[in-house]
C-alpha cells in the first residue's frame, strides 16, 4: 500500500522504510549464526549476567538485564541476578562461572573496552555484541594507534564461539551513501542489537516455561520475535505513523523551535528516551543555547520538585501511559504551564490533559504491547532524522558531535 506522506516529513518516512529494510536484514544475519546464539543464551541461562556498553548501543543492550530482572526474576532471589556495568551500585566481584555480554558497534568504546578488560582478567566467559570484525581493527591499528575490544577478548581460547555480528549498513552503495539522512550515525546498529536483545529474553522466558532442566533452547521463539517485529513494522507502525502524521509534523516544529526539551519516561521507554536524548545532543541541544534533560524515576523527587519550566517542551514517552513516574511528572508540566506537553503511547485513551498524543500502535491485544518500545525507538529516530535534515546537519556534523558527547 502507497501511503501520501506529508512532503515535510519525506527523511521521517524514508527513516521508517529503511528501518523496515534493516529488521529483514537482521533475521538474514541471525539466520547465519544460530550456533554462537544457541550457545551464548545457554550460558546465559540460570548464571550471573554483567552486560555492558558504551552510549547508545549500551542503553539497547540495558533492555536485556531490565526484562531479565524485571520479566524473568533474574533478580538474585529465585534466579541469578543480572548487572548492568556502569550503572547498577554495589556489582559484585566476578566468579568463573559468571556470563559477561559486551555490545559495541565500532568496538572501540571505551566504556566497552573497560568493560571487557575488566572481565576477561577475571576469567569471565564473554561474548562479544559488534558489526566490526577482528580483521578490520588489525588493519586500522597498522595506520593508527587505537584501543580496542578485540585486544582482550581475542586472548579467550574460544573467542570465535563467542562473538556475534550484527549488522550496521545496507548492502546496497546506494542506501549507504545515504546513510546519515535515513538514521544518522549506527542508529541500525543499536536499534537491532535492543531487538536482539527482546528476542534473547523471549526465547529465555519460553524455556523457563517449557523447556526447564532440559538441554534444548527454544531458538524459535527468538526466530519468531524477529520476524513479527518485522511484520509489526510493516501492517502497524508505518501506517499508524500515516495517521498520526500531522502530529508528529507538529512535534517536529515544536523540537525545532523549542530551547528546553524535558524528556520524561521509566522502564524501557526510559531507555529509548535515553538514546533519543542523546541523538537530540548530537542535533544541537548541548546545553549552550539549546538543552535537553530526562527526568528519571531514580532522579525525581518529592512531588513538585522538577525544574520544569513555562519555557520547556515536555514529552512524555509511557507505552502504558499509566506508569506513576510519568504521569506525576506530566501533570506538573500542566500546573506549572510548560510550553507545550506531548505525550507517546500505546494507550488510546490516555486519562492524562496534554497538548498533543501520538500514538505508538501496539503489538498484541490491548496496549501493553510487548515490542512497542521497538517501535517508540523507531519513530524517534525518524525523528531525529527529520529534525537533522532540517537542521541541515550532515553526517560529518553527526559523528563530531557523537565523538564528542557520546
Amino acid at each position: 500500500m502507497r501511503y501520501k506522506w506529508r512532503e515535510e516529513l519525506k527523511t521521517l518516512r524514508a527513516s521508517l522504510f529503511y528501518f523496515e529494510r534493516c529488521s529483514d536484514e537482521l533475521i538474514k544475519t541471525v539466520d547465519n549464526q544460530w550456533d554462537a546464539i544457541e550457545y551464548m543464551i545457554s550460558c546465559v541461562i540460570n548464571s550471573r549476567l554483567f552486560c555492558a556498553g558504551g552510549g547508545r548501543t549500551g542503553k539497547s543492550l540495558k533492555i536485556l538485564p531490565y526484562r531479565m530482572k524485571n520479566f524473568l526474576g533474574y533478580d538474585g532471589r529465585t534466579r541469578p541476578c543480572t548487572y548492568m556495568i556502569g550503572e547498577d551500585e554495589n556489582i559484585p566481584s566476578h566468579r568463573h562461572d559468571d556470563v559477561g555480554i559486551v555490545a559495541t558497534g565500532s568496538a572501540t568504546t571505551w566504556q566497552a573496552i573497560q568493560a571487557m578488560k575488566t572481565l576477561t582478567a577475571n576469567k569471565v566467559k564473554t561474548f562479544l555484541l559488534t558489526y566490526t570484525p577482528l580483521e578490520e581493527i588489525r588493519e586500522r591499528q597498522k595506520k593508527e594507534h587505537i584501543e580496542s575490544v578485540w585486544d582482550y577478548f581475542s586472548q579467550q581460547e574460544d573467542y570465535k564461539k563467542r562473538v556475534i555480528f550484527l549488522p550496521m549498513r545496507e548492502a546496497s552503495e546506494k542506501d549507504d551513501k545515504k546513510r546519515a539522512t535515513l538514521a544518522p550515525l549506527g542508529s541500525k546498529f543499536e536499534i537491532n542489537t535492543a531487538n536482539f536483545c527482546t528476542g534473547m529474553t523471549d526465547c529465555i522466558q519460553d524455556y523457563h516455561l517449557r523447556c526447564e532442566g532440559s538441554d534444548t533452547v527454544p531458538l524459535k521463539t527468538m526466530s519468531y520475535t524477529l520476524n513479527y517485529f518485522k511484520k509489526y513494522l510493516s501492517n502497524l507502525l508505518i501506517p499508524g505513523c500515516y495517521k498520526y502524521q500531522d502530529e508528529i509534523f507538529d512535534f517536529v516544529n515544536d523540537i525545532m523551535e523549542s530551547n528546553h526539551i524535558k524528556i520524561v519516561a521509566s522502564g524501557e521507554a526510559d531507555m529509548v528516551g535515553s538514546c533519543f536524548v542523546t541523538r537530540l545532543v548530537h542535533c544541537g541541544f548541548d546545553g549552550y543555547l539549546k538543552s535537553v534533560h530526562m527526568i528519571r524515576s531514580t532522579d525525581y523527587g518529592p512531588p513538585g520538585s522538577s525544574n520544569i519550566t513555562s519555557d520547556d517542551l515536555v514529552v512524555g514517552l509511557s507505552i502504558s501511559a499509566e506508569s506513576a513516574h510519568t504521569r506525576a511528572i506530566m501533570k506538573e508540566a500542566v500546573k506549572k504551564k510548560a510550553k507545550k506537553i506531548v505525550l507517546i503511547t500505546s494507550n488510546p485513551h490516555p486519562d492524562l490533559e496534554v497538548d498533543k498524543v501520538i500514538i505508538i500502535p501496539p503489538t498484541y491485544a490491548g496496549y501493553r504491547g510487548e515490542l512497542a518500545h521497538l517501535g517508540l525507538y523507531v519513530l524517534l529516530d525518524g525523528v531525529i532524522s527529520q529534525v537533522a535534515k532540517n537542521k541541515n546537519i550532515d553526517e560529518k556534523d553527526m559523528i563530531r558531535l557523537h565523538s564528542r558527547y557520546s
